[in-house]
């Protein structure tokens, strides 16, 4: 089993529930980055919430994914496109991203790679492999684990692995 697929079994991406448990952390996560909706999430603070792009993007996202995983490819790649068209976001099914992501903003974003949980992306950040592969398995592209924050028009590009920030980091390969 390699990393991509443990790391998709341990968030059981295989299971149609583990969209809707991803989505609601997807959606605490985005209530902590506006002052607007905090001190607490009312259910219409959530619904609110639920309707930005950004958790669409993540919805289709991992719809796709979803549908990848149980081996429906076309269905799945064809949910991605649909996100590209939508959202201008350009997150491939075979990408495994993990629950509680953000995205500051959706048009062109670009992720084809792993990631932990809270994962923040924020406009036109790429993390994709090296332009010679691009479009093949998701091991190819970078890997990143718990917390890891792609700034605006920042890219990670190649097989590479990052850790939480104060924990040790190594180039998987160049």
């Amino acid at each position: 089993m390699t990393d991509h697929e443990s790391r998709c079994a341990l968030y059981e991406h295989h299971k149609l529930s583990s969209i809707w448990a991803a989505i609601r952390e997807d959606i605490v996560r985005f209530a902590t980055f506006s002052p607007d909706y905090r001190p607490e999430i009312s259910f219409k603070t959530r619904l609110s919430i639920f309707f930005k792009p950004a958790i669409l993007c993540l919805l289709c996202y991992r719809i796709g994914h979803y549908l990848h995983v149980r081996r429906w490819r076309r269905l799945a790649h064809s949910v991605s496109r649909l996100n590209l068209v939508v959202h201008k976001a350009n997150i491939p099914p075979e990408s495994c991203i993990g629950p509680g992501c953000f995205l500051g903003h959706c048009p062109g974003t670009s992720f084809h790679g792993t990631a932990g949980r809270h994962l923040t992306m924020f406009s036109l950040a790429v993390c994709c492999p090296r332009e010679d592969c691009f479009g093949g398995p998701a091991v190819q592209g970078p890997r990143l684990g718990d917390g890891v924050t792609v700034g605006g028009h920042a890219g990670v590009i190649g097989n590479y692995r990052r850790q939480r920030e104060g924990c040790p980091d190594d180039v998987a390969g160049r």
